[in-house]
């Protein structure tokens, strides 16, 4: 499958998704290049991701990412599955 990135629209291009459930961070005062972030696993076994703005830093579960980023919800269900029941299994053919 190819890798597709969509900008994270609360960080005005700072921080990227992919399909494929990655971060991408541009390049700032710290890293002089482009890179993926990485993902920290939840209590409750999902995979998560820290997301900074302001010095605010905020945590993100990364199967509501891409839910939010590349599945359409047009009747705004609340929850995402995890069809193969594997929550750390954040590809997109295998949420709805």
């Amino acid at each position: 499958m190819e890798e597709i990135w969509k900008d994270i629209i609360e960080y005005n291009g700072k921080y990227q998704i992919s399909n494929l459930g990655r971060i991408l961070s541009s390049p700032n005062k710290v890293y002089s290049t482009y890179r993926i972030l990485t993902n920290h696993l939840t209590l409750h076994g999902y995979y998560s991701v820290k997301l900074c703005s302001d010095n605010i830093m905020k945590d993100y579960l990364i199967h509501r990412l891409i839910a939010a980023y590349f599945i359409p919800n047009p009747l705004n269900k609340p929850q995402i599955n995890h069809k193969n029941g594997i929550k750390t299994d954040n590809r997109i053919e295998n949420l709805e």
